[in-house]
Order: structure tokens, then sequence, then C-alpha cells
């Protein structure tokens, strides 16, 4: 029940009771209240517990509702006091640190719950200055030293549209689990001026509001974090939920390693729909069926355990590796403790600035699509790009790390930072023209996988709305200048070791 209603009801029984005793009382011998203005005076007397005596019900329904408004007089004393603490600790206290922030960047939340405290957490360690306003109260579940953080009893529309909220930057992120509530809420306020993010799927995306996938994004850390090693042949993944699918969508891409090195997608449950919705790359993974069975298991390299039940990824990890011999590792998307080699998909794994913000992925994206335009001609700024093409580029900066390791396989390189990329670019000017080939191929067929994704096909003629390219053919039928385009990612491993140092 919210506080307008509250006070509501309790006018209405305020009335009631004065009505009762000023007709109980009127006319009685010995009774001073007659009207309705002396039942209210007493009771304005006895709520405030002073108590004059000059008004004094005389006949028993008169002293009840005495009775009844001595009792009430605790409850309207502590709501009293509940109202201003409230407005202090809601509205005053808030409005002055929000105040006192005026000129800082300040991140407004529309939910606290464990995503949003995560993520705001994280943007807090990269900038000291900053501050977390949730549009929601909540308890906080571990913030760092030196986070600044409040809750305010405010609906998202009204802070934002708040004499505070025009005083300083604003970066707004909707947290609701419902992507398409975040959708409807981003519509409503893109015309705010704010930088919006908001959580759920590409397909809820509105223009001009930048959309993050929880999937996708537990997918892309965990292909970082878990690169393919050279001997992993056979993944399986076990799950047919959102994480499942992005897991294998970001996997086929991330873990492309043609033709260096085979790599082998296997899924276990139920991905009918899935096909139907990506025809071009049906076969590129195969079924292992709705229960994989123990050969499955033996034979992967690496099983995934990406069912959307947390507790069941943990449960299975612990039976699988009691019950069978495994060779491969396991690796599970839970938070609860569990008998595998490795667990992903934390939320302080996942909300974070870089993954959310797409801050370093997009600095080397803009920087690869420079370096293709000035080999193309094409001088098509990045902003005005489509969805499509700056996912196509973001892409190709996460398959940096992939390409490091093929040209580094003596070592076990984690992270593409500015010492990786310099190791690498060195290593791939060296190679003969022969090897340089094979990297081509690779990068060629990394990019086709891409777009079969998105289910483009080959056509003689590029047609972006019936998503046709002629380049989604062999490698050896591509023409000289095509090939060329291939060998960008690679020649750009190098430059990006200034983009990998920020």
């Amino acid at each position: 029940m919210n506080r307008k209603r509250m006070l509501a009801y309790a006018a209405a029984v305020w009335v009631a009771l004065l009505l009762i005793l000023t007709a109980a009382e009127h006319g009685a011998a010995g009774s001073g209240i007659r009207t309705v203005w002396d039942a209210a005076w007493y009771s304005f007397a006895t709520l405030s517990t002073a108590g004059y005596g000059d008004l004094v019900p005389v006949t028993p329904v008169g002293r009840i509702v005495g009775v009844l408004l001595m009792l009430m007089s605790v409850g309207v004393w502590a709501a009293l006091i509940g109202i201003v603490w409230t407005t202090l600790r809601d509205r005053v206290l808030p409005g002055w640190r929000l105040a006192q922030a005026a000129g800082k960047p300040w991140y407004v939340f529309s939910e606290r719950n464990e995503a949003s405290e995560a993520l705001a957490w994280d943007l807090a360690k990269q900038d000291k200055g900053s501050a977390a306003v949730f549009c929601s109260d909540g308890k906080a579940s571990g913030r760092p030293e030196g986070a600044s953080g409040l809750s305010v009893s405010m609906g998202i529309d009204e802070l934002t549209a708040s004499r505070f909220a025009r005083k300083g930057p604003r970066i707004l992120f909707l947290m609701n689990r419902d992507g398409w509530a975040n959708a409807s809420a981003a519509e409503t306020l893109a015309a705010g001026g704010m930088t919006i993010y908001s959580r759920g799927e590409e397909a809820t995306a509105v223009p001009g509001v930048h959309c993050f996938d929880p999937a996708v994004m537990c997918a892309r850390q965990y292909w970082l974090r878990h690169p393919a090693g050279p001997e992993e042949t056979v993944f399986l993944i076990i799950g047919d939920g959102e994480r499942a699918r992005a897991l294998l969508l970001e996997g086929l891409t991330a873990c492309c390693r043609e033709p260096f090195h085979e790599t082998r997608f296997r899924v276990s449950g139920d991905w009918a729909d899935f096909r139907r919705m990506h025809p071009e790359i049906n076969d590129d993974f195969q079924d292992a069926g709705r229960n994989a069975d123990r050969e499955e298991l033996e034979k992967a390299d690496r099983i995934i355990l990406a069912a959307e039940d947390e507790r069941a990824n943990a449960e299975q990890a612990t039976a699988i590796t009691r019950a069978f011999p495994l060779h491969g590792t396991v690796h599970a998307a839970t938070a609860l403790p569990a008998a595998c080699d490795g667990r992903f998909g934390l939320p302080e794994e996942i909300y974070t600035g870089e993954l959310v913000m797409h801050q370093g992925l997009d600095r080397m994206a803009v920087a690869l699509h420079r370096a293709y335009g000035e080999r193309t001609g094409d001088r098509t700024p990045w902003e005005t790009l489509s969805p499509f093409l700056k996912d196509s580029n973001r892409a190709a900066a996460d398959h940096l790390l992939t390409k490091i390791r093929l040209l580094l396989p003596e070592e076990d390189v984690r992270r593409a930072d500015a010492s990786a990329c310099r190791r690498a670019a060195e290593r791939y000017a060296a190679l003969s023209p022969e090897e340089k080939e094979k990297c081509l191929r690779n990068e060629h067929a990394r990019w086709c996988l891409f777009h079969r994704i998105h289910n483009w096909r080959y056509a003689p003629a590029r047609d972006n709305s019936r998503r046709e390219h002629p380049c989604l053919t062999s490698f050896d039928s591509l023409s000289e200048a095509d090939r060329d385009k291939d060998g960008t990612a690679w020649d750009m491993i190098g430059p990006l070791a200034k983009e990998a140092e920020l």
C-alpha cells in the first residue's frame, strides 16, 4: 500500500470517528461536545497527547471513541516521525549529496539488484569522482572502499527530470530483468538527452539507446577468459537457453582457427528453434542429443554447462565429474560450489563497464574500421554505421586474442595486452608468404562465419536488404583485392597495441 492511500484511509477513519463522537455526545447531559468542531478539537488535544481536559466525553460510545483516539496517537506520532525520516533519507539527504556532485559524472540505475550493484561498483573503481544513484530501495551487497552509492524513492522519470539531474553528466542504466520493459522505458526517456544503456536483447533496442544483453556479455567474457587451447578440438555445450546459444555463437567466431587447428562444437538440449533461426550455420555444429550420453561426455575436450538454472549446472558438474573418467575440462555457469575446473557467469564478471559500455572493445573496433576504410576507400564515420557493421567490427576485434595465440603457440596468452600485440606483430611480419596466406584464410573463414550467423548468403552482387554478398565464397575464389582485405585484421595487430594500453 502506498503512502497516499494510507493517508487517505487514516483521514477517512478520523472523520468517521468524529461523526460517531458528535452523534453520541450531542445533547448528552454534562457533555461539552456539541458539534463536529468540538469533536475535532477534542481529537486534536487527544492525538497530540496534550489533554487539556476542557472537553470530555460522557457517554459510553463517546468514551470508546476517546480510547480509540488515545491509541491512535501512538500511530500518528510514529507515522509523523517515519514521514520526516523518510523525507530526510530519500529526498533531502540524497538531494544534498547529488547537489554536491554537480559537474561530476554520476550513474543512474532504474533498479537496485545484484546486477546493477556489480556494474555500479565496477564503474566506481574506474571513476573515483562518480556516484551511483539507485531509483529504488535496497541493501548493498558489498560496496567497495571509496564507492559512493545512494538510493532514492523516486521513479526513474521523476529523478531524471529533477533539478539535481540537470547539474551534471548523466548516464542511465535500465536494469529490469524484462528487456521489453526496459525498451518501453527507454523509448519514453530517449528524448531527455541522456546517454541510456538498456538491458535486453538487441531486438528490443530503441534508436539512440545502447543495448546490452547479459547472455552475450557472459559468452564474450567466457571466451576471453577461457580461450580455446591448441589441444582442444571438441567443445560440448549442455543447455539450450539464451546463455547456451550465446556461448555457441560467440564461440564459433572467437574459436575460429581454420586452417591452423580444427574446432568442433556439439550441443545437447533442444536446439530445433535455434536451427530454424540460423539455417546458414546448421553445418557448423552438431547435435549431441537432448541428454549427452557417456560417449559424448568422454570424447569432449571441454564440457560447458550453460543451462539457465545455476543450481542444475552445479549439480550436473559434480555428478559428471564423479561418474565418468573425463579427459577434458568441465566449466559450469554457476555461483554455487561445484566440482568443476572453472565457474563462470558471476555478476561481478559480467556486469562491468567494459562489457556493458564496450569501452575497450569499441576503441579497437573503431581502429579496425578506420584501417578497413583506408584500404577500401570507405570513409563512413563509425557513428553512422549500422548496428550490424558495428558488431562486425567488434567481432573482428574480439578475435584478436585468437590471432595472437595462433601466432604465439608456444605461449599461453590470456589477454590481448600491448605486449602480446607487439610480440605477435613481430612474429607475423617474419612469416613467409605461404604462412601469411594461412592467416588470410583464417580471417576470411571468421568473416564468412560471422555473416552466416546473421543469415547472409552468397550472391554475385551485394544486396544488404537481402543479406547477400559476393565474398561469401571460398578463399580461392576471391579476387586479389578481396584477399588483401583479409590481411587488414592481421596487419592491425601491431597498431592495436596502442589501444590495448589505454
